[in-house]
């Protein structure tokens, strides 16, 4: 059985907001899918702890996508992370233990990441994409 996050990975774009062009990637790399959630201004879910309500329209990631998946997308294009594509909760006890271990984030000396703990096979989280 795969072991899951604690949260669904999610692609979070407001509309017209593009900091970067991580969609479509270079030759030999696979651009995300996603699909647009509208009805900004939904209501708070009333059947449970209130959550659910969102003010506006954003983009999430139509396929899970495991740890492993998501540290070689990082290691393809966030040596800098000019994009803050890393959270340093993924590698926490809740994330996804996707460690940024090597690198100072410059052009000459890259960020590395990978999966500690676990097989690359949980999902990620705590990834939002502005």
């Amino acid at each position: 059985m795969i072991t899951k996050c604690a949260v669904l990975a999610a692609v979070c774009a407001v509309v017209g907001a593009a900091s970067g062009d991580v969609f479509n990637m270079g030759p030999g790399l696979t651009s995300l899918e996603v699909v647009r959630v509208g009805n900004p201004g939904n209501a708070d879910d009333t059947h449970g702890a209130g959550y659910g309500g969102v003010d506006y329209v954003y983009n999430i990631g139509k396929y899970e996508v495991t740890a492993g998946q998501y540290a070689e997308f990082l290691n393809s294009v966030a040596g800098v992370d000019a994009y803050g594509l890393y959270s340093a909760s993924m590698s926490s006890g809740y994330g996804c233990r996707i460690e940024r271990f090597a690198g100072s984030g410059t052009g000459g000396d890259p960020y590395q990441y990978r999966v500690a703990g676990y097989l690359g096979v949980a999902d990620i989280s705590f990834t939002l994409i502005p």
